[in-house]
């Protein structure tokens, strides 16, 4: 049976996907709407500066909210931070529709609407996953990932399709309302199955004051490596928004390459599904590296088909990547902890692309939108060997430790220890200047553990 069958056949996650798939759909046309409305509310000398903020509005808060809102949210059901993700947003954007259709709606007023809808974004997104983690066994998790990857990326093909349609002819605030309909679609579906997934464990809080999921992916090498990647991923891929409207000529253009990616996007999403035996750490880091190369050709005098094929092929290697990261972190972490350290991560990841637009902004103006392509290209694939470099040091590692334990130990107890004294010869390989004794009787403590001698 395809593992997309099991996955939509599931008991609990088939009553949810329909409000997953709308809500997908409908953050798809308020990308376009959110923007337009702000246009039309601003005041004519001060339009850029106001589409920025109501843009930044509907994602950036959703970092504020995963420190501001842990000691409340932190030890929640899963499902339960999806339903009031999902009714937050709902009241939120159905009160922006609502003033706008009475004719007090400000452009202050709106975009402070649309922050204060943001604020439990990433716990909703955190809850989504979890959902996942906790109601499917481990190999259907890769493929319930993919499908949520797919979705998404279909709704970024769709979704502006039909808010300009809508826009159009009803105007923008109907699409707003639409996208709190289906939120509220999402916070019903998610309350319903809120007695089928288990609660979640006590995360606490850290001796220093810290949230649970910061520390933990502070602490744990598993995380903390493709925590960092991650984010320097996304951030050298924040430029790229500023430059596509500069490298195309027109309107049309810049729909077609924007379709040509998540078309891509969405065939990789689906293939990704399928190979649930992937090696998720070098996948990732093999989709960064496969990323910034396609990148490159863009800054290169090539005809619209010729572009559009290198963002299909980028799409395509792309989607892997959301789908394998979450997997990763759903394999080391156990379910029942899961929502702090997914909106931690969340809220890191959320600031890192915005700020790459922030970034990229003065340098698109100074050298032009071909070379920040290839700029950007470039910094991608280093970053991706940079990973790699430091994935082959850590298997060297590995190999070193499995040679000197060999002759100490039976294949079983060898098997068990290693990965263990790989884990903390990695936590300790950064302080070996600040502090080696510490790092020498912690590692000669291991070793001793895993190789007795007579």
């Amino acid at each position: 049976m395809s593992p997309y069958l099991q996955v939509i056949r599931h008991p609990v996650l088939n009553r949810v996907l329909p409000g997953l798939l709308l809500s997908a759909l409908g953050d798809g046309m308020s990308a376009v709407a959110v923007g337009w409305l702000a246009l039309q509310l601003a005041p004519a000398d001060a339009r850029g500066l106001w589409v920025g903020l109501a843009v930044a509005a509907f994602t950036l808060p959703g970092a504020v909210g995963t420190v501001v809102f842990a000691p409340l949210l932190r030890n929640r059901g899963a499902a339960l931070l999806v339903a009031w993700d999902g009714a937050l947003r709902a009241a939120l954007l159905g009160t922006v529709a609502l003033l706008s259709t009475c004719g007090g709606l400000s452009i202050g007023r709106y975009v402070t609407l649309l922050a204060l809808s943001a604020l439990l974004s990433a716990w909703g997104s955190a809850g989504r996953y979890t959902v996942i983690a906790q109601v499917l066994p481990a190999p259907l998790h890769l493929p319930a990932n993919a499908l949520l990857t797919a979705i998404v990326e279909a709704s970024t093909v769709a979704g502006p399709a039909i808010a300009g349609l809508l826009i159009a002819f009803l105007g923008a605030p109907t699409v707003l309302a639409v996208d709190a309909a289906t939120f509220a679609v999402l916070a019903v579906s998610f309350l319903q199955i809120k007695a089928d997934t288990p609660g979640a464990e006590a995360a606490g809080r850290t001796a220093d004051g810290r949230s649970e999921g910061f520390a933990a992916i502070r602490r744990d090498p598993r995380l903390r490596g493709p925590m960092v990647l991650t984010f320097w991923f996304f951030l050298l891929f924040g430029p790229l928004p500023v430059a596509m409207p500069l490298f195309v000529s027109s309107v049309d253009e810049i729909g077609l390459v924007y379709m040509a990616f998540g078309v891509g996007a969405v065939i990789g999403a689906v293939v990704t599904g399928h190979l649930r035996r992937l090696a998720l750490w070098p996948v990732m880091i093999g989709v960064v590296i496969a990323f910034g190369l396609l990148l490159m050709p863009l800054g290169l005098p090539l005809p619209l088909w010729g572009h559009m094929i290198a963002l299909g092929l980028a799409g395509l290697v792309w989607a892997p990547y959301p789908t394998t990261s979450m997997s990763l972190v759903q394999r080391t972490v156990p379910a029942g902890r899961l929502p702090p350290v997914l909106a931690a991560r969340g809220a890191v990841l959320v600031v890192a692309t915005p700020l790459g637009t922030l970034l990229g902004a003065p340098l698109v103006q100074a050298v032009g939108a071909p070379a920040t392509f290839a700029a950007c290209g470039a910094a991608t694939t280093a970053v991706g060997l940079l990973a790699l470099a430091t994935l082959l040091r850590g298997r060297r590692l590995r190999d070193v430790v499995q040679h000197v334990a060999v002759g100490a130990q039976p294949p079983g107890v060898l098997a068990e220890h290693v990965d263990r004294l790989v884990e903390v010869l990695g936590q300790h390989v950064g302080q070996v200047d600040e502090q080696p004794p510490a790092v020498d009787r912690a590692v000669a403590a291991d070793l001793e553990r895993a190789l007795p001698h007579p």
